[in-house]
């Protein structure tokens, strides 16, 4: 594209820039937290409706997690290579559609198979569209606006599982209601955003990428160039691996959160002012969240390893207090929280140090690569802490916890100083030369 027909943002409307961020805010709101925030409410009646062991249809989660292990490197791919909007509001069509075919169901395969269908469309909306895009459309402020728009899956959450309830208790069949009402609202609120409101790139509307530098250029740059390493080379160095163990130690630690409830409930008995916290405990974690990856992402415009040391400073802090002074309700609220913004690591941290630690060259296609090995855990993460739970019990969760939260420091500080030693192209295949001193790492 010719120099001068890429004006500088800070001279046109700033508008596309908002609708790209509410686009993705929009997709962690609605197909994101319908599809996960919100699955446990259905667990207890359509199991009963079905004449099924809960678990049976827990296992729906892990098809999700499966399916989405499945298509992220198709999908960042797609998402590289085609217009956003299609892949976009495809991946919308695949979660409204499989709730809305929950609605309808009969028999258990059919929710397996929705399952899968409803992961295959959370790979985009919840795991790649956000950073993707925002990296895409905003030079700086990237970690602020990634947590910002993160942040909604939770605020999601809290609203649709508040709503979901009322519907499920409606009637002997008011899942069904609930699945009818979330497909809906999921194609309804997305759609005319991922449809009209968003374009794959700012060059796509005749813009440059968004900065709020009081020093922008007066005259308009050209298309600017994009510099990392490719996701071939990128995929052969010891770095890539160190951030993948990364993504996937981190996501592992977030699954506990859903036996914190249970954790709570066990000291019934012994200190019952604890175990009446069982009914705000989820609630507490996911405030925590919310708040935690506009926490991090900010932390991270400023410098990743803020982000990274005090993300996992409150998840040290948060297990400990829950795990040592557990007969102190305020211990359990304020460590409960805490162990939220720990969580938020997991969906605002991964992706910030992949582009920093990899650049934007191929920036998707790595992220999603990267992201496998977070569904991955996330898929069997659970099956693991109830073995830990039913086996030796809480105590092993929280010393394995502690343990992994720290395994995520030193993989996270790794990857970061390892950064400098990566030789850095250009789009054109222009060597820029390496980030530091360092020897590119083989």
């Amino acid at each position: 594209m010719a120099e001068e027909s890429i004006p500088h943002p800070a001279r046109g409307s700033k508008l596309p820039y908002y609708l790209v961020v509410v686009t993705c805010v929009i997709l962690c709101f609605a197909p994101s937290a319908l599809a996960f925030s919100c699955s446990g409410i259905f667990f207890a009646p359509v199991a009963a409706y079905l004449g099924v062991p809960i678990t049976a249809f827990a296992v729906t989660m892990t098809i999700t997690g499966l399916a989405v292990l499945v298509a992220l490197p198709v999908a960042g791919k797609l998402l590289e290579a085609y217009d956003a909007r299609v892949i976009l509001s495809a991946a919308v069509v695949l979660v409204g559609g499989g709730l809305l075919w929950r609605s309808f169901a009969q028999g258990l395969w059919e929710f397996y198979v929705s399952a899968a269908f409803i992961g295959l469309g959370v790979a985009v909306t919840l795991y790649l569209a956000a950073p993707t895009m925002i990296a895409r459309w905003f030079r700086d402020r990237v970690g602020f606006f990634v947590g910002l728009c993160m942040a909604f899956s939770g605020v999601g959450g809290v609203v649709f599982n508040g709503i979901g309830g009322v519907l499920i208790a409606s009637g002997p069949e008011g899942w069904r209601t609930a699945f009818l009402i979330f497909g809906l609202v999921c194609l309804v609120l997305s759609l005319p955003f991922t449809l009209f409101a968003v374009r794959s790139r700012p060059a796509d509307r005749g813009l440059a990428p968004f900065t709020s530098h009081a020093s922008a250029p007066e005259e308009p740059s050209a298309e600017p160039v994009l510099e990392g390493v490719s996701s071939k080379r990128a995929m052969r160095t010891s770095t890539f691996y160190i951030v993948a163990a990364f993504a996937g130690l981190i996501t592992l630690v977030s699954v506990a959160l859903n036996y914190w409830p249970s954790y709570v409930s066990s000291f019934e008995g012994i200190y019952p002012a604890t175990a009446g916290a069982v009914v705000w405990i989820a609630s507490v974690c996911m405030v925590g969240t919310a708040l935690g990856k506009i926490i991090i992402g900010s932390l991270c415009d400023r410098n990743i390893r803020y982000g990274l040391i005090f993300g996992m400073a409150c998840g040290l802090a948060g297990l400990a207090m829950m795990w040592l002074l557990p007969g102190f309700v305020g211990c359990i609220a304020v460590g409960g929280f805490l162990f939220g913004v720990c969580f938020a690591a997991s969906v605002v941290l991964v992706p910030l140090l992949v582009r920093y630690v990899f650049g934007s060259l191929d920036y998707t296609v790595i992220y999603a690569r990267v992201s496998m090995v977070s569904a991955l855990a996330s898929a069997f993460g659970a099956i693991f802490w109830g073995l830990l739970v039913d086996g030796p019990g809480f105590n092993m969760v929280f010393i394995i916890s502690l343990a992994l939260v720290v395994g995520c420091l030193l993989a996270g500080l790794t990857a970061i100083r390892a950064r400098k030693g990566l030789t850095y192209e250009r789009a054109e295949e222009e060597v820029c030369g390496p980030v530091g001193g360092e020897e590119a790492i083989a």
